[in-house]
């Protein structure tokens, strides 16, 4: 993202905590493939070379030290400045209590960037999956958020949400559903839909986070066109067929997608599982609504992590009880 805005003539930083991906950047640029095929000079640097203080900052590191990063980054906020965090999951109430509410805007990543090595990054395509959407936990049309929609506007289509958590929500429902099974199997969101078992646990995880959210109070809405809570969430048998056989069309865009987990896990870093399927599971137990697929997909790949399994589609195994 930030080479894509620099090439764009966006006045940029790309701090990253990885030094040596910093200083592939600066040696050689950025080297973007996949979607498109570009080196972009770039200004990169780690947390300790920052001293400037910044009117917007994009927060995309992995959420377990959310709190700890926001406390460091406030000293680098202008007077008026924001953090705008393009996370998954739902971050911003915790960052909200860290930094206050009016420092805190939410953006929604519809496409998929791996970094494959250092200086590199695949995007995944297709092009149409491109775009950001931001809004602010009060709903509010903040100068702050204008601004961050004209930054973003840069390099792909940007949308002010006035309802930011049912848009959380609704991306949520493609974490779990897709890319948790993707990460257990050790594949693309595609090799789950292609999976008929796979498949069928992937919108047995969408039902319990609709479910879940539905219980929370949460509206949920359209993502690039389709509102996967109203099309896919299922109570009958008969509904349930109906889901299958509507999951892949609906989530043809992510097919390619390869999760970000699945690259963590693999290079042996911690991952998110906690801050996104995890989610369902504490509020699940919140408003006493049993949630065992996301509990089963939570446990399975922390299993992964902690090295007593290794990837593989067999695991399916374990969620055909379940079923029952």
């Amino acid at each position: 993202m930030g080479a894509l805005l620099t090439q764009k003539g966006v006045d940029i930083d790309l701090i990253t905590r990885n030094a040596e991906h910093a200083r592939a950047m600066k040696e050689h640029g950025a080297v973007i493939y996949g979607l498109i095929n570009e080196t972009i000079p770039v200004h990169a640097m780690t947390p300790d070379e920052m001293q400037e203080r910044y009117d917007i900052i994009f927060l995309m590191t992995k959420q377990m030290q959310n709190r700890k990063d926001a406390e460091f980054l406030l000293n680098y906020l202008s007077e008026d400045g924001v953090i705008c965090v393009l996370q998954n999951g739902i971050p911003e109430p915790e960052l909200a209590q860290c930094i206050g509410e009016d420092r805190v805007i939410g953006g929604i990543v519809t496409w998929n960037a791996v970094r494959t090595e250092a200086g590199r990054v695949f995007v995944s395509p297709p092009a149409s999956s491109l775009s950001f959407s931001v809004g602010t936990i009060s709903g509010a049309r903040t100068p702050q958020l204008l601004k961050v929609q004209e930054v973003l506007s840069q390099m792909c289509v940007t949308e002010i949400v006035d309802n930011l958590m049912g848009l959380r929500w609704s991306k949520l429902i493609i974490n779990a559903c897709l890319s948790c099974p993707a990460t257990i199997l050790g594949g693309k969101c595609g090799d789950v839909l292609d999976d008929p078992q796979w498949r069928r646990v992937a919108m047995h995880i969408l039902h319990e986070c609709v479910t879940v959210g539905h219980a929370a109070g949460v509206e949920f809405v359209e993502i690039q066109g389709c509102n996967f809570a109203k099309e896919l969430d299922f109570v009958t048998e008969e509904e349930e067929q109906r889901s299958l056989a509507l999951a892949p069309e609906c989530f043809s865009k992510y097919h390619p997608g390869v999760p970000s987990m699945l690259g963590d896990l693999q290079k042996g870093r911690p991952c998110e599982i906690d801050a996104l399927v995890g989610v369902i599971c504490r509020m699940g137990r919140e408003h006493g609504i049993a949630t065992p697929f996301s509990d089963m997909a939570v446990r399975t790949v922390k299993d992964i992590s902690e090295g007593k399994i290794t990837f593989s589609k067999e695991h399916v195994a374990r969620f055909v009880p379940l079923f029952t």
